[in-house]
C-alpha cells in the first residue's frame, strides 16, 4: 500500500522462551513529561478487514491495523524516509551488495498465545528466518506477497516450489542463522533497495508456531511483537489492547504504549464515519470528501456558540496515485490502440476541477508520484486529444464506438461519494467523446480484487499507495514475473520485454543516477502502452479529536499509535 537504537526494557531473556513475568507485581505506571497512560483510541474503516495475517494483507486498510500488532526488521522515518532500526538493532551490507547481516534486539517478546504452550516466547533469529521463508513460499491462500522475496534470495525459487501446499521444513538456503540473535541473508544478485524492501508491512515478523497451530485460520489469531495485541475481531470491527510486555520506550523513558485500547469499527459509508466523529464516538476520521471539509471545520457561529468539535488536522503528502486500470489480454483492452484512445479522450483537468472540486493534483506525467528519491517530471504523459482518440478507436475497429462491447468499471465505493463522482465523470467523457458505454459497478475492495483475480473485472478504478518510499514499489506491480491472479499473471496481464529488461536493471543497479534512468524508462513504458490511466494524486488528510496527542502519519498513509496518548481538554 529505517538506524537509531531505542532504550531497552530490563527483562531476563531465555534462549527461545521464558515464563511470562508476573504482571501483578508490576507497579502502576505513571507517565513522565505530562503524558498519560490509559484511554481508548477509536476510529472507523469503510473497508472491512477480516484477515490479520501480514502476508495476506495487501491493502492499506489491513496494513493500518496490522502495524499496531506486528513489527518489521527495519522501518521508515515518517519525516525523512530514511531507514531506521526496527526489530533489528543494526545491519551490515557486504561490499558486493549480495549479503545482509542483521543483529536482532534481545528484549522482544511475542504476544502471549496458546501456540507457545503457556510460555512467553522471546523473538530470535529462527523466528525471522521462518517468517522470511514463509514469504518465499507458494502457499497462495495465505501468502499473497511471494513476489517480494521469491527469486531474490538464494534458494527461494526451489523453496517456493516445495511449499505450494504446506510450509516446507527444508528452509531457504540463502537465509542462515549465525546465532540466536544474528541472521544472514544471501541474495542471488545485488538488490539496490533490499533494506528498504524489508520495511514492507507484509514482511512483519510472526512465529511459525502460530501457523502450525492455526493453519489457514492464522489470520484470525495474529501473534506479533507490536504495541497492541488482538482482543476481539468480528463483523463489527477489531479491538486491540495494550501489550504490557512491549519492548520500546519513548525518548524520555516512558514504557510504550500509553493507550489501553484501540478500537476500529467498520462503517458502511463515509457519512456515517463523519457523523460518528462529530458525535464524539470516534477520535479520528481520514480521507474526508471535499464537500464535507467545511462541515467538519464548522462555521464561525458554531465556534462562537461552542458547538464545533475541538480538533486538529494532519495533512501529509501522500505517495499515491488514483487511476483506471485495464486487463491487457482481454478484448477490447488487448488492443493498445483502444487503451490509448481512452487515455486521449478523457480530460483529467475536468475530473479534478468539476468532480473533485479542485482538490487533487493532476497525474499528468508518469504513474509513479514525486518522492524524495524520484521525480516524474521527465515522463511524457498522454495528453487530452479527443480528435486523435476518435481516429485511434476507429483504427482499432470501433468507428464512432460501433461494435464496442458494454464494459463494467469496477469501483469500490458507493453512490454519492467523491470517488463515485470522478468515475462517473470519467465514463461520461468517454460516452461524449467516443460514444462507448461503460457502466459503473459498485463493490467492496475485496470483491473487486477477487473479480480481477478470476478475470471477471477487466476495467477497474484503483488507488495505489506506496508500501515503502521507492519508485520500484509502484513499478513492481507491472513486472511480468510478479504474480497476482489465479493464472499466475500480474493484475493487468501486462507483458513487455522492454519493461522487464529495464526493471531488472533497476533493481540491481547500485548507482543512484543509473538506477533512476532505468526506473523512469519503466514509468514511461507504462504510460506509452496505456496500461493504466493515472488521473490524480492527493494529500492524505486526517482529522483528530484535540484530546489525541502524539499522533504520527507517514506518506504511505500509515499511522503509528505506539506513542499516542489521550489527554482530555479542560
Amino acid at each position: 500500500m529505517l538506524k537509531r537504537l531505542f532504550p531497552l526494557l530490563t527483562i531476563v531473556l531465555y534462549l527461545f522462551s521464558c515464563t511470562a513475568p508476573q504482571e501483578s507485581k508490576k507497579p502502576v505506571l505513571k507517565a513522565k513529561g505530562n503524558k498519560k497512560y490509559g484511554g481508548e483510541f477509536r476510529f472507523m474503516s469503510t473497508e472491512k478487514v477480516d484477515n490479520l495475517f501480514p502476508l495476506y494483507a495487501y491493502n492499506v486498510f489491513a496494513q493500518r491495523i496490522n502495524l499496531q500488532i506486528f513489527e518489521t526488521l527495519l522501518k521508515v522515518d515518517p519525516d525523512t524516509d530514511e531507514i531506521l532500526p526496527g526489530i533489528a538493532s543494526s545491519y551490515f551490507k557486504s561490499e558486493d551488495g549480495k549479503k545482509y547481516t542483521f543483529t536482532l534486539r534481545k528484549n522482544i517478546f511475542f504476544h502471549p498465545d496458546p501456540c507457545f504452550g503457556g510460555k512467553l516466547h522471546a523473538l530470535n533469529a529462527k523466528d525471522v528466518k521462518t517468517t522470511l521463508e514463509f514469504a518465499c513460499s507458494g502457499i497462495e491462500n495465505l501468502n499473497k506477497q511471494s513476489s517480494l522475496l521469491k527469486g531474490k534470495i538464494v534458494g527461494s525459487n526451489s523453496f517456493y516450489n516445495e511449499s505450494l501446499t504446506n510450509f516446507s521444513k527444508t528452509g531457504v538456503s540463502g537465509i542462515r542463522i549465525i546465532n540466536n540473535h544474528t541472521l544472514e541473508i544471501n541474495l542471488n544478485e545485488p538488490y539496490a533497495k533490499f533494506d528498504l524492501l524489508l520495511t514492507h508491512p507484509s514482511l512483519s515478523i510472526f512465529p511459525i508456531e502460530a501457523y502450525y497451530k492455526y493453519g489457514e485460520n492464522i489470520g484470525f489469531h495474529p501473534v506479533g511483537t507490536g504495541p497492541f495485541l488482538l482482543e476481539k475481531m468480528n463483523d463489527s470491527g477489531i479491538s486491540l489492547k495494550r501489550n504490557k510486555n512491549y519492548w520500546r520506550k519513548d525518548d524520555i523513558g516512558n514504557e510504550l504504549p500509553f493507550l489501553s485500547k484501540v478500537q476500529m469499527t467498520f462503517s458502511k459509508t463515509k457519512t456515517s464515519e463523519i457523523k460518528s466523529f462529530k458525535n464524539h464516538n470516534t477520535d479520528m476520521v481520514m480521507e474526508i470528501p471535499v464537500e464535507e471539509i467545511e462541515g467538519m471545520l464548522g462555521s464561525l457561529k458554531d465556534a462562537q456558540n461552542g458547538k464545533n468539535l475541538p480538533h486538529k488536522v494532519f495533512g501529509q503528502l501522500s505517495y499515491s496515485v488514483n487511476y483506471i486500470a485495464f486487463s491487457c489480454d482481454q478484448k477490447p483492452f488487448d488492443n493498445p490502440q483502444v487503451r490509448k484512445a481512452i487515455a486521449h479522450a478523457v480530460d483529467r483537468r475536468v475530473i479534478v476541477e468539476e468532480a473533485l472540486n479542485g482538490e487533487g493534483y493532476l497525474a499528468e506525467n508518469g504513474f509513479v508520484p514525486n518522492m524524495k528519491s524520484y521525480s516524474s517530471e521527465s515522463i511524457s504523459g498522454i495528453d487530452y486529444n479527443p480528435n486523435l482518440a476518435r481516429k485511434m478507436l476507429s483504427t482499432a475497429g470501433y468507428p464512432n464506438g460501433r461494435g464496442f462491447p458494454k464494459i463494467y468499471l469496477w469501483v469500490n465505493t458507493e453512490k454519492g461519494t467523491m470517488k463515485y463522482a470522478w468515475c462517473k465523470n470519467y465514463v461520461t467523457q468517454l460516452k461524449d467523446q467516443l460514444n462507448i458505454d461503460i457502466e459503473i459497478k459498485l463493490c467492496k475492495i475485496n470483491e473487486r480484487e477477487e473479480a480481477i483475480a478470476r478475470g471477471e473485472a477487466i476495467c477497474w478504478r484503483a488507488g495505489w499507495v506506496a508500501d515503502y518510499p521507492d519508485a520500484e514499489g509502484f513499478l513492481s506491480i507491472f513486472y511480468s514475473k510478479n504474480k497476482f491472479t489465479s493464472d499466475n499473471k500480474n493484475a493487468f496481464h501486462y507483458l513487455s520485454d522492454d519493461f522487464d529488461k529495464n526493471y531488472n536493471f533497476a533493481i540491481v543497479e547500485q548507482d543512484s543516477i543509473k538506477r533512476l534512468q532505468y526506473l523512469t524508462s519503466c514509468d514511461q513504458k507504462i504510460i506509452n502502452d496505456a496500461v493504466v490511466f493515472p488521473v490524480y494524486r492527493d494529500d492524505f488528510l486526517v482529522f483528530l479529536n484535540l484530546k489525541v496527542r502524539g499522533f504520527k502519519v507517514n506518506s504511505m498513509e500509515i499511522f503509528d499509535l505506539s506513542e499516542v496518548f489521550i489527554k482530555e481538554i479542560n
